[in-house]
């Protein structure tokens, strides 16, 4: 059942002034001060100056500070160290038996050598191929575009390979 009493003869009655004043003098907004007062005319001062939502009282639990952390709490670790929590705690979960200063280490990845030329598994072309074309191309006139259809490459490539942008590691024989 509605309410006999608006939330402006609410406030006038409850607080001795309008919701406008109320929320001037307390540095609240109109809109928020009218809806506590509409879902809750018996609600308390204390309550409609509050930060908090309807409900949020019981919600909040402040952040756990963390003894292992230096006494702080997970995010300020992770911000000290310039990681995420979520970070942290994947790293946590990997390395169980590391403490929280290994785990804020920088990780450093050692990449096995870059393989280069014939050797790297998505070559099209041996060394020989690539002597090959710069020898068709510079001796027997060749254009990109017919060595790039004779070896199946694309036509930037061939003309990489032959102004040695490509496969320039490759010595002439």
């Amino acid at each position: 059942m509605q309410s006999k009493h608006t939330p402006s003869e609410v406030a006038k009655e409850k607080l001795g002034m309008s919701i406008a004043e109320f929320a001037r003098l307390h540095n609240k907004t109109m809109p928020t001060i009218r809806d506590r007062l509409r879902r809750n005319p018996d609600c308390t001062i204390e309550a409609l100056l509050s930060d908090k939502g309807p409900g949020e009282h019981s919600r909040y639990v402040p952040a756990k500070r963390h003894e292992k952390l230096g006494g702080l709490t997970m995010r300020e670790f992770a911000d000290k160290h310039g990681l995420t929590v979520g970070q942290l705690k994947e790293r946590r979960r990997a390395h169980p038996d590391w403490t929280y200063e290994q785990l804020a280490q920088p990780t450093r990845i050692v990449l096995p050598p870059c393989r280069r030329g014939q050797d790297h598994p998505n070559a099209k072309l041996t060394g020989d191929d690539v002597r090959q074309i710069r020898r068709l191309h510079g001796t027997d006139g060749w254009t990109t575009l017919a060595l790039s259809v004779q070896f199946g490459i694309s036509e930037s490539h061939a003309v990489r390979i032959v102004q040695r942008k490509a496969w320039k590691d490759l010595p002439d024989e």
